[in-house]
């Protein structure tokens, strides 16, 4: 990005946070600014103040600024190879516990949170478990709360349900209604979906298990730490963090983090 247009997109980040109270220092805007042009552009936004007048003039709500900003992408039983590792290396362990706890934070719109369920209620650990997952976009989390998806993403799932160690077929999880589909209501019943600001809001609540998935790569250096201390705090001791594929960056050396399977990223809080 050429100099006058990293001074021209400093003067849009500015206007959005005046008007929003949403903070975005503590994220890589490399990915930030791609999100940012894709909007200006397809809004035809020529400056600054255009930003101010035809966005925030005309009220256009912060949950739709913050819904074409912050990156959302999530699909169901991503990186099959993930859930195989809590299979076998995490969930024995849970398994232990009369009642646990588990926190999805930064879920978008819940497809790997109800994924998760699925593998919880094959091994007959569901009824057990409290399932808390969270996202700052609030648009994300009503299409979370509903359990309703497209169709077609369901059939693009399968495959990957099968890789994950499925043990039955993904269709018995839901049901089927013109281009979309519905969760069963005992999957939906044990997920709690509430908003939430990593960077910001605290969290009361402690976890046998954190899910944290893709979500560090688009923070910077010194987010990433707060993020993650803050993480741990919130885990029981001998709790796990589940992190994504991707974040093979995050440095865990000086936390209270040891490595389970660092091909899948998966840590135990040790103190």
């Amino acid at each position: 990005m050429k100099d006058k247009d990293i001074f021209k997109f400093k003067a849009y980040w500015k206007i959005i946070e005046d008007n929003t109270g949403y903070d975005f220092s503590g994220y890589s805007f490399e990915s930030l600014n791609r999100r940012l042009e894709n909007f200006i552009s397809s809004e035809s936004i020529g400056s600054a103040e255009e930003l101010k007048e035809r966005v925030f003039s005309n009220k256009i709500s912060e949950k739709f600024i913050l819904d074409k900003l912050l990156v959302s992408y999530t699909e169901m039983f991503r990186d099959p190879e993930f859930f195989i590792s809590l299979r076998n290396n995490v969930l024995p362990f849970l398994s232990t516990f009369s009642n646990i706890s588990i926190w999805h934070a930064g879920c978008a719109t819940g497809e790997e949170v109800y994924s998760l369920a699925i593998l919880l209620d094959e091994l007959n650990l569901l009824n057990r478990c409290n399932i808390y997952a969270t996202d700052i976009n609030e648009i994300n989390l009503q299409n979370a709360i509903s359990g309703i998806f497209p169709l077609y993403h369901m059939r693009e799932s399968a495959s990957r349900y099968f890789r994950s160690g499925g043990k039955k077929n993904l269709s018995n999880y839901y049901t089927a209604f013109y281009e979309n589909v519905i969760f069963n209501k005992r999957l939906r019943d044990r997920l709690h979906f509430t908003t939430h600001n990593l960077i910001e809001d605290k969290q009361t609540k402690r976890f046998h298990l954190i899910l944290c998935r893709n979500v560090f790569i688009y923070f910077d250096y010194s987010m990433q730490q707060n993020v993650l201390n803050s993480i741990c705090n919130n885990l029981y001791n001998y709790g796990y963090l589940g992190m994504g594929l991707k974040e093979h960056f995050v440095d865990i050396s000086n936390t209270s983090f040891t490595k389970i399977d660092c091909e899948n990223k998966i840590y135990r809080k040790i103190i």
